[in-house]
């Protein structure tokens, strides 16, 4: 059997760099569906002649669906990470087109949030949770580096988009986001397989003697790594679920989306109510995106560093708190200058959050980190489903929005609470934050045979 260049761990660089530009701009181009889109509820609202909430569910379609989806789509990675990329960046222009054509507002629920939702989520879970294959002592540095994609999206395209709007109308708007989406197929490119060794029978043998002779009891210890390879390769949905703080850590962020979508739709619309101008409410969206970005890029310089590795399991819960907290209070500001406060604030929360929240998943779950990641984010869609909903419905009934932001800042209050819950539970382990060199030949064994069957599952070209 031909065999390949092995590995004993992820090679934490080289390529991997490359991989990590790929993901940051997949979720730069997510970015840019799923939270850039305030500034189309106006001109769509006025159309179609719709209400809010009819209009809102759209990107509640959208970004929950993207959500739904991710937890498939590491299954689908048995197809080649690359495949999966590509399939979705397909499906996500191929929505992008449609929508342009839309002829009413349920049309767009499926053009728009079936179509896009579906290939950004066979593109979000993928893109991001292949980092683990690549690094693993600068895994936080990878992630929260390709993270800042999600500021640069914010950033960028609001203003962007209601440039487009004003220029060329939600249709032309819709094409050309198709266009800038076809560079998913870029990002697809990107991600080279990593390269492992097919063991064949003699090998296996080789492997199993190493392991025996740094054991008392070979055959009790040989079934105990046989049965860690199984549990690991059939039954890590069934594993992550039986990690009592990761369910703490899922319930949280099913809260935690109920304001990150409300954020990214709202804001904007209640601004321009207030009497500012479009173009300047878009830019509030900008200033989310360029604290968030700042915080990313800070997490990304900080998260590593070992004074904080026993204390950045309790970032996402002072981050939940103060976003929660500047939600509610975000729609009783009169004042622009005071706006912009809020939203750099907001920003800073969330771009804090999500890289820290993504290393207590990891924390939490350890080698079955690429099934969790897929169960966080379906656990996000709960509250991408209910947020905007939500948000249309209290704002339908009121007229305004000093009931929308309250009602939905307060779940990320709660979410703050389970998630301390969860870093409180969460004992590491001894191992956690052991490098391969760290290890002894037994765990380096163990190791090295889980690191092989998992690289074999997404080196599928």
């Amino acid at each position: 059997m031909t065999s390949k260049r092995a590995s004993k761990s992820p090679p934490d660089g080289g390529w991997g760099w490359l991989v990590v530009l790929a993901s940051f701009l997949a979720q730069t181009l997510n970015a840019e569906c799923m939270f850039a889109m305030g500034v189309f509820i106006p001109p769509l609202t006025s159309y179609f002649g719709a209400d809010l909430v009819e209009v809102s569910t759209v990107f509640s379609i959208t970004i929950s669906l993207c959500c739904f989806v991710a937890p498939f789509s590491s299954f689908l990675d048995k197809y080649g990470t690359r495949r999966v990329v590509t399939a979705g960046g397909l499906i996500t222009t191929s929505g992008l087109i449609a929508s342009s054509f839309a002829t009413s507002v349920y049309y767009l629920w499926f053009s728009y949030g079936f179509l896009v939702g579906l290939g950004q989520g066979m593109v979000y879970a993928p893109m991001f949770s292949v980092l683990g294959m690549y690094f693993k002592r600068y895994l936080g540095l990878a992630s929260s580096l390709a993270l800042t994609g999600v500021g640069v999206g914010y950033m960028a395209f609001s203003p962007i988009h209601q440039l487009l709007l004003d220029a060329y109308g939600w249709r032309g708007c819709f094409l050309v986001m198709a266009a800038i989406n076809a560079n998913l197929f870029v990002c697809a490119a990107l991600v080279r397989p990593i390269e492992v060794t097919i063991t064949t029978n003699q090998e296996a043998e080789d492997l199993k003697k190493v392991y025996t002779q740094k054991s008392r009891s070979p055959e009790r210890n040989c079934m105990k790594l046989c049965c860690k390879v199984t549990t690991n390769e059939s039954l890590g949905c069934g594993f992550v679920f039986r990690t009592r703080s990761f369910i703490f850590v899922l319930l949280g962020e099913a809260l935690s989306t109920l304001t990150y979508a409300t954020t990214a739709l709202f804001i904007v619309p209640c601004v321009i109510e207030k009497g500012i101008p479009s173009l300047s409410a878009s830019l509030l969206m900008s200033t989310v995106g360029i604290a968030s970005l700042v915080a990313r890029l800070f997490s990304a310089a900080c998260m590593d560093l070992s004074c904080l590795h026993n204390s950045r399991k309790f970032i996402p819960t002072l981050s939940m708190w103060i976003l929660g907290t500047f939600f509610i209070c975000f729609p009783f500001s009169s004042r622009f200058v005071i706006m912009v406060i809020f939203c750099a604030v907001i920003g800073l929360a969330q771009g804090f959050y999500y890289p820290s929240m993504w290393l207590l998943v990891n924390s939490v779950t350890g080698r079955n980190y690429t099934m969790a990641v897929g169960l966080t984010l379906f656990f996000a869609g709960i509250g991408c489903v209910i947020g905007p909903p939500l948000g249309g419905f209290l704002y339908d009934v009121t007229k305004n929005y000093k009931v929308t932001f309250p009602a939905v800042g307060s779940g990320n209050i709660l979410s703050g609470l389970l998630l301390l819950i969860a870093a409180l539970r969460h004992q590491p382990t001894k191992n956690d934050d052991k490098t391969p060199e760290d290890l002894s030949p037994v765990e380096d064994t163990e190791r090295l045979v889980e690191l092989e069957i998992m690289e074999f599952r997404v080196s599928t070209v």
